[in-house]
């Protein structure tokens, strides 16, 4: 649905992206990661035809951006960063400007304000919203036309724990009832494991990964915990059979392992030299830890 190929974008001599290359599938959440100053609303705002990039190719549902701009943008909702309001006027009111822009029904207020969870906000002033509702309102402003792309840069800013698995529920059903594909930018890594599909990963103004989410957690190896009876034994016998454990604590001893099979090796190669085993916990990789790992690797390369 989104597709950038070699897209390069500078701020005078200022290289802000280098051959981007991007792909988000159909129906999919998309997670888009890096660290601050990354390219990741630079990025945002390229594929929005807010800023033009200086080479390569921007497509959304198979149509070139640069030659199809006004029917490509008609199928997008987006919110970049903070939502534009008037605050002066009700929600209803901010809605009811964008409607008449896109033509909807009118009936179409009523269904963004019922999805975003602020219908009894209505007839308020945005000026005495809070930041959460605020940001509700600018994703109702963006699902106002239906789009079957929506595009999202962190999203959850101002939402409290309850509004933020709220707002993962309600994308989730967005893919599910209606087939709108979603590309979400957040730097709250936790937050975009419960809910992306797929993730890209960019640094530097480079992707350095892109696929799905448990392809990105291949590029870490997992960790065995190991409980035992004789620590300095057992760290002497792995080693001894290629395996690189971690400084025991407390009985302790942690190991980087690629599956289930190295934890019954492990297991049976200390049963046999005499050390008692008393636990075995698999320490899964999460999405922060592999990204921090992979940007590390990239920097370091």
């Amino acid at each position: 649905m989104i597709s950038l190929e070699r897209v390069s974008f500078s701020y005078g001599k200022q290289k802000i992206l280098t051959d981007v290359s991007l792909s988000v599938p159909e129906r999919s959440i998309f997670g888009f990661a890096g660290p601050n100053g990354a390219g990741k609303t630079t990025t945002i705002k390229l594929i929005l035809g807010l800023i033009t990039p200086d080479t390569g190719t921007i497509r959304l549902s198979g149509l070139d951006l640069a030659h199809h701009r006004k029917e490509v943008l008609s199928r997008i909702g987006s919110l970049v960063e903070t939502p534009s309001l008037y605050p002066h006027l009700t929600a209803e009111e901010n809605l009811e400007i964008s409607r008449r822009i896109y033509g909807t029904e009118k009936s179409s207020i009523d269904r963004v304000l019922t999805s975003t969870g602020i219908l009894s906000a209505k007839k308020k002033k945005v000026k005495e919203f809070s930041l959460g509702m605020k940001q509700r309102l600018g994703i109702a402003l963006a699902l106002l036309h239906s789009p079957s792309i929506l595009i999202l840069d962190e999203p959850i800013n101002g939402l409290d724990p309850e509004g933020i698995q709220e707002f993962r529920e309600f994308l989730k059903n967005l893919v599910k009832a209606d087939g709108v594909t979603i590309l979400l930018s957040s730097h709250i890594l936790s937050e975009l494991e419960q809910i992306i599909t797929h993730a890209g990963i960019i640094s530097a103004g480079k992707i350095r990964f892109q696929g799905t989410l448990d392809e990105l957690k291949l590029k870490q190896n997992g960790k065995l915990l190991i409980q035992v009876s004789d620590p300095e034994k057992a760290v002497s016998i792995l080693t001894e059979n290629g395996y690189i454990p971690e400084k025991p604590e407390n009985n302790w001893l942690s190991l980087p392992v690629t599956g289930q099979q190295d934890a019954a090796d492990v297991n049976a190669l200390l049963v046999a030299g005499s050390v008692s085993v008393y636990q075995l916990k698999p320490e899964q990789p999460n999405l922060e830890s592999v990204f921090f790992d992979l940007i590390q690797r990239e920097v370091t390369e």
